[in-house]
């Protein structure tokens, strides 16, 4: 049933970085897209909230929830830029390895067990988030966008990560699972407001867009928590998220015809690589 979950999450992961980037080609606005995704998805898990009895909420269940869900609208909004600016396979494959922010969570403050061949992966895809980045010409001055791409998808890495330690929280403390999709949601909404109400305009061009995107938020996050009921954080973060990347980067090549360096594949193996190292003492 474990890997059921694990890849219901990595579809709808996936689905919704490719409707973010179709988005983008269509003229829809960063905010505008996330601001309907974490709305939409605020109000449907509010509506699953009362398909059964009220749980009980708890002081720790907000904050397990709103700090995370802070992190994933801030993160979310950045991502959706990043692909506008650069490289869609590139900003989603170094948006994914986030994997490995709740791994070191996990492995410092609640004690899970490392291996050398863990602490190897994670090494290997760090390489890996350099070699992409640098392929890109993130670095160089030369290249017009570049380095402010690269600032914003690598903040979009680092705030990624609060909302994968929310998730794992959920499945170590046995909180529900359906209140932190509601309460994460929730401040993610109120995170974008300050920005959306110095915006101009909404278009609801973004609304069938940020409602597919939303599903597949809601049901990578809630397979995601299952999935950590049953296996260790190692394994369904790594798999969860490198999946992803992978599809990623054949969407790239195959839907919006973005070319890959040598030294990107390169960058891709590494990261592979670490993934395997990870899974491979489960």
């Amino acid at each position: 049933m474990e890997w059921l979950f694990i890849s219901i999450t990595i579809l709808g992961i996936t689905a919704v970085a490719f409707i973010a980037k179709l988005a983008s080609q269509r003229n829809i606005t960063a905010l505008d897209l996330t601001a309907t995704l974490f709305t939409t998805s605020t109000l449907l898990c509010l509506g699953m909230l009362f398909l059964k009895p009220l749980p009980v909420v708890t002081g720790r269940a907000i904050l397990i929830a709103f700090i995370p869900g802070a992190c994933g609208g801030a993160a979310v909004l950045l991502f959706n830029y990043a692909i506008r600016l650069g490289h869609f396979g590139f900003s989603n494959t170094i948006y994914r390895t986030s994997f490995i922010i709740p791994i070191i969570f996990s492995i410092f403050l609640l004690d899970e067990p490392v291996s050398a061949f863990t602490l190897t992966g994670i090494i290997l895809t760090l390489a890996a988030i350099y070699f992409i980045s640098y392929s890109n010409e993130a670095f160089s001055n030369t290249k017009s966008g570049a380095l402010s791409w690269f600032i914003i998808i690598l903040c979009s890495f680092l705030l990624s990560g609060g909302p994968r330690i929310g998730q794992k929280l959920v499945a170590y403390y046995g909180e529900n699972a359906v209140l932190y999709l509601f309460l994460s949601y929730l401040a993610g909404t109120l995170v974008l407001l300050p920005a959306y109400f110095r915006a101009d305009a909404y278009s609801f061009k973004s609304l069938p867009y940020g409602l597919v995107a939303a599903a597949g938020s809601i049901a990578g996050v809630f397979c995601t928590i299952s999935a950590l009921k049953l296996l260790p954080s190692s394994v369904v973060f790594t798999v969860t998220l490198s999946g992803p990347i992978i599809l990623g980067l054949l969407l790239s090549l195959l839907f919006f015809k973005e070319k890959i360096r040598s030294l990107g594949w390169f960058g891709i193996i590494l990261g592979i690589a670490g993934i395997i190292l990870v899974y491979i003492k489960m």
